[in-house]
This record gives C-alpha cells, structure tokens and sequence, in this order.
C-alpha cells in the first residue's frame, strides 16, 4: 500500500448513543397538536430502534415546528382565495404565510435528521447499533 495513514481520513468512531424503550411526556407548552404528533412519532422512531436520549431535544423541536406548520396552513386554508382584504389584514396573512414557510422549512431539515424521508431514511442507522465492517475496513482502523 502506498501514502500515508492521516486522520482526516479516516473515518472517526462514532459516539455511542443509547437506544430509548420509552419518552418522557411531552413538555408541559406543548399545545394539542404538537402532544399528539410529540405521541405518534415518537412510537415509530422507539419501534424503530431510531430513538435516543441524546435526540430528544432535537425531536421536542421537530413537533413544536410541524404544529405550527399545520396550525399556520389551516389558518390560511380559511381564507377565500379571492377574498379582499384590507391593509391591516394582508399583513396578518403575509405574517402567517412567513411562519408558515419557516416553520416548513425548519421541520423538513429536523425531519430529514430522523429518516421521515424515503432517501434519509436509508442513512438512518439505529442507535447503539454497530455497523458491520469488512476484514478490510477492520484492518484499515486497526479492529483486529
């Protein structure tokens, strides 16, 4: 084999992360909506062995931005399409398709971390699960 053996190429060990069997209850500021996507996602990602303590901060985030997200579409929904509005209430609406869009934008990127997307999902590996090496990735960090 030619070069060198440098770190910045290797591949570093991954910080291990310990698998959760249960969540704690959602925060008590959590409104309706955000406690119940907060339940239901929460079981698929445990289900999934995906679930650790270290993401818990992470996903109390992701429910707070998809109910907002939700909670901001259906307020928009009722608004005729052809409705006239006055100035004060088009800046109302412009405000709430603003939060709308950055609540979106804000849960797919927290989405996308946890696998809620087919192409993300493939990268998602279980926590406290390692990956199985070759001989060669073995020989090539020093497993032996």
């Amino acid at each position: 084999m030619r070069g060198t053996d440098q770190p910045v190429r290797t591949n570093k060990e991954k910080p291990e992360a310990t698998a959760i069997s249960k969540m704690p209850p959602p925060p008590k500021w959590f409104g309706k909506l955000a406690r119940k996507i907060y339940k239901s996602k929460s079981k698929e990602l445990i289900n999934q062995g995906v679930m650790s303590t270290l993401d818990i901060d992470m996903f109390v985030l992701y429910c707070f931005e998809y109910a907002t997200y939700i909670e901001t579409s259906e307020e928009i929904a009722k608004i005729p399409y052809s409705a006239q509005l006055s100035e004060s209430s088009v800046e109302v609406y412009r405000r709430i398709r603003q939060q709308n869009q950055q609540a979106w934008e804000r849960a797919r990127s927290i989405a996308i971390e946890f696998g809620f997307t087919p192409s993300a999902r493939s990268r998602v590996t279980p926590a406290g699960k390692q990956e199985k090496l070759s001989e060669f990735e073995k020989l090539m960090k020093g497993i032996g």
